[in-house]
């Protein structure tokens, strides 16, 4: 152990894993990464490049860095690592193969739960038949995640639902996270909700991620799948995302005081229900039909709520039957900006007219 240079960073208690035991065997692995939460004195730990097994989850401890130098961890088709009533920890540069396939049942990369000052950056996690990431609390009413950086992660699902799971393979679920971010990601090959903050959020972004396919590109706040009474999600900033092939590229629900800016999202419906005071400008909405049955045939549905400003936007519907589809009355619902190909049609099935 001593001073330890990773890109750059020189670091004074760190030591490679293999210090802590034999790394060939799956029993090995799991020991040695074990042993190294346990220890006391080392902060970091850095995994010396190679392929390795692991036969069960590893519980992190706070306070502690893995490095991965880009070795690949094989899994055993369940949880790869579990964070419970922890801080400080940082996961880079890490590839972890699932190894699920649509029987595997449940599992997650990284499961979170009451947890703060998190960064998991540039890791890489194949064949996912469940969740990359599944990020909650135990008191899902007044806890709280603080501080989650997910950044530069690649999601690579199965792509096809898990047997009795429609919504598996998923990438993100991050209930009640404050000052979080969701950054420089790509996914592919999810089925089910690819990127999302939920219930109780505030002051966090979703930017510069890539998302092909699925049913559900970007989701934000409460009332999508399940309502949460009295639900607080607000001061959110989505930008600079591309969202191609997707049944429902942008869903928010319950979403106050936010901006949703700069982003290309492609697909059937983007869904706003139950909003207030959010400004969706400068982005390209790109209508894209697919196999997922519409809650109703329009590039956009809006559900109640009020002063929603879509302006400056592109809208190009394409197939799509209708531009925009309005339910229970919203108040001050102001759209502008540039209709390509299309004249504008909006469906108000309370008045009965377009």
């Amino acid at each position: 152990m001593g001073t330890y240079d990773y890109k750059g960073k020189s670091i004074d208690t760190i030591k490679p894993l293999d210090s802590y035991g034999d790394l060939s065997t799956a029993s090995g692995f799991y020991s040695a990464i074990t042993a190294f939460m346990s220890d006391n004195k080392t902060t970091a730990v850095i995994i010396p490049y190679g392929n390795y097994n692991l036969e069960s989850a590893v519980s992190i401890s706070s306070n502690k860095i893995i490095y991965g130098n880009n070795a690949k961890i094989t899994g055993y088709g369940g949880r790869i690592f579990a964070l419970s009533n922890v801080s400080n920890i940082i996961v880079q540069d890490l590839i972890i193969d699932m190894n699920q396939d649509k029987d595997s049942g449940g599992g997650d990369a990284f499961y979170m739960i009451d947890v703060n000052n998190i960064t998991i950056k540039d890791v890489t996690i194949k064949n996912i038949g469940a969740r990359g990431f599944l990020i909650y609390n135990a008191d899902t009413t007044t806890g709280r995640n603080n501080n989650i950086v997910i950044d530069g992660v690649v999601f690579e699902g199965i792509g096809e639902a898990q047997t009795g799971e429609s919504e598996w393979p998923t990438g993100i679920i991050a209930v009640n996270c404050v000052d979080s971010k969701i950054i420089n990601c790509k996914a592919s090959g999810l089925i089910g909700f690819t990127l999302e903050f939920k219930n109780y959020c505030s002051n966090c972004r979703i930017s510069n991620n890539l998302i092909k396919g699925g049913r559900r590109g970007i989701n934000l706040g409460s009332d999508l799948h399940g309502t949460v009474e009295d639900a607080v999600f607000e001061n959110i900033v989505m930008n600079d995302n591309i969202v191609t092939n997707n049944a429902f590229p942008l869903c928010i629900g319950k979403v106050k005081n936010s901006v949703i800016s700069g982003n290309y999202l492609s697909g059937r419906t983007n869904l706003i229900v139950s909003c207030d005071s959010v400004m969706i400008s400068n982005n390209y909405f790109n209508g894209e039909l697919s196999d997922e049955e519409a809650y109703q045939d329009a590039l956009f549905q809006i559900n109640a709520g009020k002063d929603i400003f879509l302006t400056n936007n592109v809208y190009n519907r394409n197939d799509i039957t209708d531009l925009f589809y309005i339910l229970n009355s919203p108040d001050n619902v102001i759209f502008q900006g540039i209709f390509e190909g299309t004249e504008i049609d909006i469906v108000d099935p309370q008045s009965g007219t377009p």
